[in-house]
């Protein structure tokens, strides 16, 4: 008797557990389900870090040139959501020794305060409060 009782308990947390996601989790879900579209992913993806850009963590990833314009590698995370995208450089101001260095010794610094806009090739550097290693 006190094994089903005990079991019936455990079943209605886990039921509600696994029924309140957080407002975070459903922009995560968002975010994921949009991946296979590059432009409505990149929509998503820029408004979530417009609206809230402390809820992630950026670092850094690599350096590289395309097509003749420079651009990084920036991995941004929060919670169970995780991706990488590329951002062209044009103003390196807050980051030049990654620029001088080609990122050599950067991988994974934290990038705190990052700021991006979206234009319509994709994602563009616009500014940063600090790196941190």
């Amino acid at each position: 008797m006190k094994l089903k009782l005990i079991a019936a308990i455990l079943f209605s947390i886990f039921m509600m557990s696994s029924c309140s996601y957080s407002t975070v989790e459903k922009s995560n879900q968002k975010l994921m389900s949009s991946m296979s579209d590059n432009i409505k992913f990149n929509n998503e993806l820029a408004r979530e870090l417009s609206v809230n850009p402390n809820s992630f963590t950026y670092q850094f990833g690599r350096y590289f040139i395309k097509d003749g314009r420079e651009y990084v590698d920036i991995n941004i995370k929060r919670e169970s959501f995780k991706t990488t995208i590329a951002v062209l450089i044009n103003n390196w101001a807050k980051i030049e020794g990654i620029k001088r260095t080609k990122g050599m010794g950067y991988s994974g610094a934290g990038l705190k305060g990052l700021k991006l806009s979206l234009a319509t090739t994709g994602f563009v550097y616009q500014g940063l409060d600090e790196i941190v290693d």
